[in-house]
C-alpha cells in the first residue's frame, strides 16, 4: 500500500468518523437537548452504514486502480 492509499484509508476509517461522532454528538445532545442513549444509538448506526459503504467502495475501487498502473 503506497502513500496516498494510505492516507485514503486514514482519512476515510479514522479522521472523518471521529470528526463526525464528534460534531453530531456535539449538535445532538448538547445544542438540541436529546437524549444520551438516543444520541448514541443514530450516531453509531450512521457510522455502521457509513463504514458498510466504504468499505465496499474501498474493494471496489482499490483493486480498479492497481490495474491501472
Amino acid at each position: 500500500m503506497n502513500n496516498t492509499k494510505k492516507i485514503y484509508f486514514i482519512g476515510y476509517f479514522i479522521l472523518y468518523p471521529i470528526i463526525f461522532l464528534i460534531s453530531f454528538f456535539t449538535w445532538m445532545y448538547f445544542i438540541k437537548d436529546n437524549k444520551l442513549f438516543t444520541v448514541i444509538q443514530d450516531c453509531l448506526a450512521i457510522l455502521g452504514i457509513y463504514y458498510l459503504m466504504t468499505s465496499f467502495l474501498f474493494l471496489w475501487y482499490l483493486p480498479k486502480q492497481n490495474k491501472e498502473k
